[in-house]
């Protein structure tokens, strides 16, 4: 079996696209490594920049990675945002600024991430031709696992001949992260920053707190405005307009004092760097530098970039408020460098708006930006997408933006709002529902939803997703979690509760311990003497709510608080994929446990099944627009006990109770196949 073929299908078509017949053989082999085996090839492919994107020393001269480099090693930011659409030469112009400063920091350890770690090998060490296996030639990479976890090491030795090591790992797990904690790291380069997940680049984060002029640099594709990289992950480093305004006064007020300050900092570490030039000279007994032997010249090199070091500290450290001392100890910039501010520019020409921050920097990047490209090339890249679509906005303009085959197109940042879940108004008489999609052999996921009957919102507070898996977890522990998010609100009262109906053992141990379940998408009738709901059987359980949840998304009927992450991820991320053969289109089953639960909310206490998708007059009129209303009724009341009545007896029309009572313990059992026809519209 080839390398190729032992790839995931996502890792084959990065192979396709990245790897020529040039480099095949030093990819094959660096993905073919076993355990302690090393590669260094001695011939190694130069990068083939385009015309005017370098220089010949291998310098920037493209104005966004010159940008890029030159904040770089001057020491302005921290995280490096690159984000835009394919073909932008984000991972070239990255890669080379990486390079650049792993060449001249001192620090000796530094972190290379990917989804998996052939991911990151693909995709950072070869990269095309543009990785660091060709940007730095002199390194050997060595497969091997600290503690049972899969990993890789480039070592290498830097300008002045110190050796230094680059960790390759995988980050697509909650604990990878894990992984690398206890090293102290210099940088991070993160590949496709949106398919990692968080905890790995935090744990990242964490791992260069104590590193002088650190670094992050994460190369990625849009998505949705709700993904959770945005919404959990960037926004808490991005700042107010008003935060921004007053960096850009500091500095244009106080940058020539500041300057000032600095020179003098400069004269000093001049005569210092001249004090240590002679003393080594004395000590090798030679009458001037240019007569030192080569690894006597590396070391004085290396001892004056250490006094560089010494002095920029200095620099660094100067705080705002020793120009600036009106700001309170509460505010967001007290006790932050000056320097990040003398060098703060707010850019934001990009089509997301995204403006640059205290320690944090976005530049976009399209096809337009790629130098390697001819005109033509260009023209033809874009033109393989319809103007105007999502892919079209997504792919070639770097727009964040839901692609095509996501299934809750109609969700945006709209439908996200700011909500600490103890301070939810709920005096309007909303009603309280606690739903739950239980799990043992999969994710478990539980949604904390507040109704208003008035408008027709539904409001999702808070969320919990758990992964019971290899724990012996029982639903007893499913009950645990259930009530610890009953109890973490003010308002404990809750007015329904939902379950999954599937689940019989779970709404069985809940209803013996006295808690009232209304199984997901139900119906009424009379089973061994209770009052008992099921589900309609009618279609698959996989599916129903889909449009009612993709009309509430577009009129914002559906509100999620912003810590939601996991639920705004699945949205984001659920799609579907069309049959070729059968012409039917398929939901993908996928990352879902916490949307399935938002589905079986608004199906359950919204929907009425299959009311609100009949058409017709008054009686038997569009009950989407009755429920959830429409532009022009947004805001009003309307008469939610007649619709709900009428929606009901629709609902006992159309199941054959016979049928159902005939279905047994399989009642509610999942259909396999999960096709969903949709919408011409979509």
């Amino acid at each position: 079996m080839s390398v190729k073929k032992g790839l995931s299908k996502d890792l084959q078509k990065i192979y396709k696209d990245n790897v020529d017949k040039e480099h095949q053989s030093i990819v094959d082999r660096l993905l073919s490594l076993k355990e302690g085996e090393e590669q260094n090839d001695t011939i190694r492919p130069r990068p083939a920049y385009g015309k005017g994107s370098v220089d010949d020393m291998m310098f920037p001269i493209q104005e966004k990675s010159k940008d890029l480099l030159t904040r770089i090693l001057k020491g302005y930011g921290y995280i490096y945002v690159l984000e835009g659409g394919a073909r932008g030469g984000k991972d070239v112009f990255a890669i080379l600024a990486w390079t650049i400063y792993l060449m001249t920091t001192p620090h000796k350890t530094h972190l290379a991430l990917g989804k998996s770690l052939e991911h990151a090998l693909l995709t950072i060490l070869h990269s095309g031709g543009f990785g660091l296996y060709y940007t730095i030639p002199n390194g050997v990479f060595v497969r091997n696992s600290d503690s049972g976890a899969q990993r890789g090491i480039y070592k290498f030795k830097d300008m002045y001949g110190v050796e230094k090591e680059i960790l390759f790992y995988g980050n697509d797990k909650k604990n990878d992260g894990e992984k690398y904690q206890g090293f102290t790291i210099g940088s991070t380069y993160i590949n496709e920053g949106m398919t990692q997940h968080l905890n790995g680049i935090n744990q990242a984060i964490q791992r260069m707190a104590s590193s002088h002029n650190h670094l992050m640099l994460i190369t990625q594709n849009p998505k949705g405005q709700a993904h959770p990289f945005y919404t959990s992950f960037e926004k808490d480093k991005l700042m107010s307009i008003e935060e921004i305004e007053l960096m850009e006064y500091i500095r244009d007020r106080y940058k020539m004092d500041f300057e000032k300050r600095e020179k003098e900092i400069y004269i000093e570490a001049d005569k210092d760097k001249k004090e240590f030039v002679s003393r080594f000279c004395e000590m090798k007994n030679v009458a001037s530098p240019k007569y030192l032997d080569q690894d006597d010249a590396m070391s004085l090199r290396l001892g004056l970039r250490d006094i560089d070091v010494h002095y920029d500290k200095t620099i660094t450290g100067w705080t705002i408020q020793e120009f600036y001392p009106k700001l309170n100890k509460d505010h967001v910039l007290y006790d932050r460098s000056m320097k990040k501010i003398v060098g703060y520019n707010r850019g934001g020409e990009n089509p997301n708006g995204v403006l640059n921050a205290y320690n944090y920097y976005y530049y976009h990047f399209t096809v337009d930006d790629n130098i390697g490209m001819t005109q033509m090339e260009r023209n033809e890249f874009k033109k393989e997408f319809k103007k105007g679509s999502a892919l079209y906005l997504q792919k070639t303009m770097g727009v964040r933006k839901t692609a095509e085959k996501a299934v809750y197109k109609e969700f945006s940042y709209k439908n996200v709002f700011e909500c600490d879940i103890h301070d939810f108004d709920n005096s309007r008489g909303t009603m309280r529902i606690i739903a739950l999609d239980p799990g043992l052999n999969h994710e478990t996921g539980i949604l904390d939803c507040e109704i208003d009957f008035n408008t027709g919102t539904t409001y999702v507070i808070q969320e919990n997703l758990i992964d019971y898996k290899n724990q012996g977890a029982t639903v007893g522990d499913i009950e645990d979690a259930f009530w610890t998010m009953v109890r973490s609100r003010k308002n404990r009262a809750v007015d329904m509760v939902i379950i999954d109906p599937s689940h019989l053992a779970t709404i069985n141990h809940f209803m013996e311990r006295g808690i009232d379940v209304t199984p997901a998408n139900n119906s009424s009738m009379q089973m061994r003497g209770k009052d008992k709901k099921y589900a309609n059987l009618n279609q698959s359980k996989d599916v129903l709510g889909i449009d009612l949840l993709k009309y509430a998304f577009d009129i914002q009927k559906i509100m999620i608080n912003s810590e939601c992450v996991n639920l705004i991820n699945q949205i984001e991320s659920n799609e579907f994929e069309f049959n070729e053969h059968t012409g039917n289109i398929k939901i993908k089953k996928v990352n879902d446990d916490v949307v399935d639960v938002l589905r079986y909310v608004l199906n359950t206490a919204i929907g009425g099944t299959q009311y609100w998708i009949d058409e017709g007059g008054e009686e038997n009129g569009n009950a989407l627009q009755k429920i959830l209303g429409n532009e022009s009724t947004q805001g009003e009341e309307w008469n939610l006990d007649r619709v709900f009545e009428h929606a009901q007896r629709e609902l006992n029309k159309s199941i054959n109770a016979d049928a159902i009572y005939g279905q047994g313990n399989e009642i509610g059992n999942e259909r396999a196949d999960g096709l969903w026809f949709l919408d011409p519209k979509w």
